[in-house]
């Protein structure tokens, strides 16, 4: 799909020389096999969960027409092992839309909201549904709440966030075929009383330039109703940006961007395609990039990065790369965000490296799962340790999504891989 147009780009590279670290000895295992067909394929977008412990997600293809798939998945039984998947929604296609990437977003009320990359106007620029439990049935309603124009950025891959009011906020990556734009930031506000339509209204529109372009990741909002994000491209070396738009001024519309860190390609990193993980203690903010690192720009394998508010009187963020990927069993080309436990350890995926053998050596590896650990009393380097390496076997390939912790367990999918070559879902106890 076009989300992931970074990947090729590294794969002929991973597997120079470096470290091995050592390998821990977690559980893992396998919850469910997608199928390819009426129940989905390859999952990209990571999950999310509900209070009663059911987890939600995507799938790019497959599903009752091939276009993609919303299910749930729902937790053994009492003295049961099993896992159950329940597709709640095929995309049609067409104005329905297709192909969904992104994770999910859950209201208060336990309605559903998610972005397709393709489907809408024209059929290529996208949308954004929503779906909405049937009361009294177990049957889930899908509305598209808005269609893509070319003048809007077009492909939306990312995940939404919720504001006030129950106003959306989203970004559309302008990276589909033929497309003019550089990518946005938008927001949907709910209809009025009475009406029908969400208003759209954009509220960036990047240029490629020094403001950053190519939002692949969504955005993230602090208590102020200000928003963080990170480019694919545009800034200083075109390597791409962090970003942060403040809202309107009373009396005012207009938002304004400020880039926090423009990426130079080298030890900081290059081109980030996962979302942001934002602190609220701290206001710090946690990233990775698809590139650079050990290497500059194409020929690096990605990096763990933190951006910290700046220090009283000081308007610059403080910029510190955490781990640079060495390509080999420590993974390569993380392309997704990470999460933080309360010890400030850092969990997150890598979509390549690992397993650089048979199939996943074509590939450029077929992905890990890792975790770092902060520096001890003294030192300053994290510590990384591989949860697990994916092996193109049972246990998956391409572990793209983010991972989501729950009672001291990781769950995650994998695009590829599994009994059926069309991904799994997973569970790792660290």
């Amino acid at each position: 799909m076009k989300s992931r147009i970074l990947a090729g780009m590294f794969a002929c590279v991973v597997g120079a020389a470096g470290a091995q670290p050592a390998l821990s000895a977690p559980t893992f295992k396998v919850l469910f096999n997608f199928s390819g067909s009426t129940n989905g394929a390859n999952p990209y977008g990571s999950m999310i969960q509900d209070r009663a412990g059911a987890f939600y997600g995507t799938t790019g293809s497959g599903g009752a027409h091939g276009n993609g798939t919303v299910y749930k998945l729902t937790p053994p039984a009492a003295g049961k092992t099993n896992w159950t998947e329940t597709v709640l929604y095929s995309f049609k296609g067409g104005n329905d839309g297709q192909n969904p990437d992104g994770a999910l977003l859950m209201d208060s009320s336990g309605a559903l909201y998610g972005t397709t990359q393709w489907g809408g106007i024209g059929g290529y620029n996208g949308t954004v549904f929503k779906l909405s439990p049937v009361a009294g049935t177990a049957l889930w309603r899908e509305t598209v709440i808005y269609r893509f124009r070319d003048k809007d950025g077009t492909d939306p891959v990312s995940t939404l966030t919720l504001g006030r009011s129950g106003v959306l906020y989203g970004t559309a990556c302008g990276c589909g075929i033929g497309t003019q734009s550089k990518g946005s930031v938008f927001q949907l506000t709910p209809p009025a009383a009475g009406a029908k339509a969400w208003t759209y209204s954009i509220i960036h529109a990047f240029t490629g330039g020094a403001d950053g372009g190519t939002p692949y990741p969504g955005v993230v909002r602090d208590a102020s109703g200000a928003l963080y994000g990170a480019t694919g491209g545009g800034g200083a070396q075109n390597a791409g940006t962090v970003y942060r738009l403040t809202p309107p001024k009373a009396g005012k519309t207009g938002w304004t961007e400020t880039v926090l860190h423009s990426f130079t390609g080298k030890g900081d990193g290059a081109y980030p395609h996962g979302g942001l993980t934002r602190d609220a203690a701290t206001g710090a903010l946690y990233g990775t990039t698809q590139a650079g690192g050990a290497q500059p720009f194409g020929n690096g394998f990605g990096v763990v990065y933190k951006l910290a508010p700046p220090a009283v009187g000081s308007t610059a963020w403080g910029f510190t790369p955490l781990y640079r990927f060495k390509g080999n069993t420590d993974g390569a080309q993380p392309a997704s965000g990470v999460i933080l436990d309360a010890s400030g350890t850092i969990y997150g995926t890598t979509a390549l490296g690992g397993d650089l053998t048979g199939d996943c050596q074509l590939n450029g590896g077929c992905g890990v799962t890792y975790k770092l650990t902060p520096p001890a009393a003294g030192k300053t380097a994290w510590t990384e340790t591989i949860l697990h390496i994916f092996t193109n076997g049972k246990d998956g390939n391409g572990p793209w999504g983010g991972i989501w912790e729950s009672k001291g367990t990781l769950y995650g999918t994998t695009e590829l891989g599994g009994a059926h070559a069309s991904g799994v879902i997973y569970s790792i106890t660290p």
